[in-house]
């Protein structure tokens, strides 16, 4: 049996004349190299297509508070300051949208405010989309908000977040000033 393309005349003579028809009959060759590299393509599209809408539908099965808990437990661990968010809402698509209500983090020991940072409402988007163009869109709009920025004695920014070593923040801006030799 033989693949691949087939190209077909039949002659017919009558008392009208002769008459020619052509038929041209493509079959894919199965084994051809073309054929094997888009099936390939085309599966590897639909695994990434299949593994994109797998982690979405994972994500969206945990619960909002389950994020804000990860969250809320990170950032204490990294900054040493209480960190609390009231409500969050999380949702994933084209899109990823951020909505959270009573954002407050503690100030710095030596702060003059009791908080550093107060938002009453955030709303933000980062365009997953644009992300695969290259672009990071992001949209932001924070409501109620107030922040402090002070600096104490020693010239250090409460918002200097040094995981609550005041130490470690002295040591670093000594670094930082010393002339790099490598």
């Amino acid at each position: 049996m033989t693949t691949g393309s087939h190209i077909g005349a039949v002659w017919l003579y009558s008392d009208a004349g002769i008459k020619v028809s052509f038929t041209y009959d493509i079959q894919p060759d199965s084994t051809s190299n073309m054929s094997k590299f888009l099936k390939f393509i085309a599966y590897f599209l639909l695994g990434i297509i299949a593994l994109l809408v797998t982690v979405v539908v994972v994500l969206k099965l945990i619960p909002d508070e389950q994020y804000k808990n990860w969250i809320t437990g990170a950032t204490q661990d990294a900054t040493r300051r209480d960190f609390s968010i009231e409500n969050l809402e999380l949702d994933f698509g084209t899109s990823f949208r951020v909505r959270a209500d009573q954002i407050r983090m503690a100030n710095a020991e030596w702060g003059q405010a009791a908080e550093m940072l107060q938002v009453g409402h955030l709303e933000a988007d980062v365009g997953l989309l644009a992300l695969l163009g290259g672009k990071l869109d992001v949209r932001a709009v924070l409501e109620n908000s107030e922040m402090s920025a002070e600096n104490n004695a020693e010239g250090i920014s409460n918002w200097a977040l040094n995981s609550g070593n005041e130490q470690a923040v002295e040591e670093v801006a000594i670094e930082a000033q010393e002339p790099f030799t490598g």
